[in-house]
């Protein structure tokens, strides 16, 4: 089931697109159902002094009133959203109304200074009077319900996804570059945690499912991918249970773990990729929140590949080293004793050039600097790298 809203304020034209989109709905074979918000304080469907009204008067908690052609039925009381959903079994649902619900949303406006009051990230569409105006929007597609009906249902077919009910889990996760959840959908006929991950930039989007459909096949540890939906630059995985990689580094054994197997999942990772493009891909944006370590199984699953790109093996190993240095607390003996470990174990997967490895420890410690704003201590990074080439090599 399918849920979503129209919303906006009076005389905006939310009724008429709902008219619209339910009548394109039934065109397309689906069965629709809907809900009308009304926030007027004295609204009541009976009427004083009629037999359900003194019904109700007497105390029944709910009235059902049978006619030849309809039934109604009454409870005396304000129903929250998600418990009315209960009573619905239908293709989709549109609320008229429901602005604070978190559903997706069709925004109905008469003025862009309507637009731009109302507007936030849960509208996919604008429609309405303001349809008719010619007007455009970054980001936000205009569509005239009265003229593009077929259009308008197209987006919600690809924008509205299935609900799954309000004791059902839902999260946002931390992403800096993209909206992320963990929710739960059927899968296979069951019931199961998901994540998914929204990249507004198609170039990246492209990235990370070229990546995934190179690696999917090779036996390295990634989510299962479970779903595309183009339309909304989404990607549905297999949600992985464990903790990220770096608060694993609380714990000396298991940080030694999970470094170990993370360079052993880097080393694959270059080596897949090369031979599945004929030229070296990197991970680019790499750091320890891009690997879920289960402490039970003692095994890392790597994730996030939109920032991968063509270039040196030695960059994404500076960059890891540089990373556990510097987690807070900044180069304490623990983290600088791990970021060494790290090295260690990645040069014994990897063929490292040390020369060009020094170097993107500079260059890395460079960019890293501008975007903490800080200073990166570079005559302690630099000696603590050549202290591991100098054992492995002596």
């Amino acid at each position: 089931m399918k849920v979503f809203c129209v919303c906006g304020v009076s005389g905006s034209g939310k009724t008429t697109t709902i008219e619209k989109i339910i009548e394109e709905l039934k065109k397309r074979g689906n069965s629709v159902g809907s809900i009308k918000d009304i926030h007027a304080q004295k609204f009541s469907f009976d009427t004083p002094g009629k037999n359900t009204w003194r019904h109700r008067e007497a105390g029944a908690e709910m009235v059902a009133a049978r006619g030849m052609a309809e039934t109604a039925l009454m409870i005396p009381k304000r129903v929250e959203i998600p418990e009315l959903l209960k009573w619905f079994s239908h293709d989709f649902v549109v609320i008229e109304g429901g602005r604070d619900e978190g559903f997706p949303k069709i925004l109905t406006a008469s003025s862009v200074q309507e637009i731009n009051e109302r507007l936030d990230e849960s509208v996919f569409a604008v429609s309405g009077v303001v349809a008719g105006q010619g007007i455009s929007l970054d980001g936000t597609p205009v569509i005239n319900a009265l003229t593009d009906a077929e259009k308008l249902v197209d987006l919600i077919e690809l924008s509205v996804r299935e609900h799954c009910g309000a004791d059902w889990h839902e999260e946002r996760l931390a992403s800096k570059k993209n909206r992320v959840f963990k929710r739960q959908r059927i899968i296979n006929g069951q019931k199961r945690f998901v994540v998914e991950k929204e990249i507004s930039d198609p170039r990246r989007f492209r990235i990370e499912f070229l990546m995934y459909n190179a690696l999917r096949h090779s036996g390295i540890r990634i989510p299962r991918l479970f779903d595309i939906e183009l339309g909304k630059g989404m990607l549905v995985f297999e949600y992985i249970d464990g903790e990220v990689a770096l608060d694993a580094l609380s714990d000396r054994h298991h940080a030694e773990l999970a470094l170990s197997q993370i360079a052993m999942w880097m080393a694959d990772f270059y080596e897949t990729t090369y031979e599945e493009f004929d030229e070296q891909w990197i991970l680019g944006d790499i750091h320890l929140r891009n690997f879920i370590y289960n402490k039970d199984s003692q095994t890392v699953t790597g994730f996030d590949f939109e920032d991968a790109k063509v270039g040196a093996i030695e960059q994404d190993v500076a960059r890891m080293f540089l990373f556990i240095a510097t987690y807070e607390p900044e180069y304490s003996t623990s983290h600088m004793e791990l970021a060494e470990y790290f090295l260690s174990e990645s040069l014994a997967m990897l063929n490292l050039d040390k020369g060009r490895l020094l170097e993107e420890l500079h260059n890395e410690a460079e960019h890293m600097a501008v975007r903490r704003n800080c200073t990166i201590d570079v005559e302690r990074i630099v000696p603590a790298a050549e202290r591991v080439f100098k054992r492995a090599f002596k």
